[in-house]
């Protein structure tokens, strides 16, 4: 029977927080880029490029893993 030592314990803890802090700096940095690109071309181009993001986040959840692998 395998036991976990208390300092994996703290490693996992800290690689979550991490990880949290990491989301939270990319989320902002997006924010920021829809603000320059909003700023400096447009509503219109601020929706095409955000309408491009949407159906990339969405293509690899809706493919299904056999359309990763052709598009590789």
């Amino acid at each position: 029977m395998e036991t976990k030592r208390p300092e994996s314990d703290g490693l996992a803890r800290r690689s979550k927080g991490n990880e949290r802090t990491l989301r939270k700096d990319i989320h902002l940095l997006g924010r920021i880029l829809g603000d320059v690109i909003q700023e400096l071309e447009g509503a219109a181009t601020f929706d095409l490029v955000e309408r491009i993001r949407k159906m990339s986040v969405a293509f690899p959840e809706a493919s299904g893993p056999g359309i990763r692998a052709r598009a590789d």
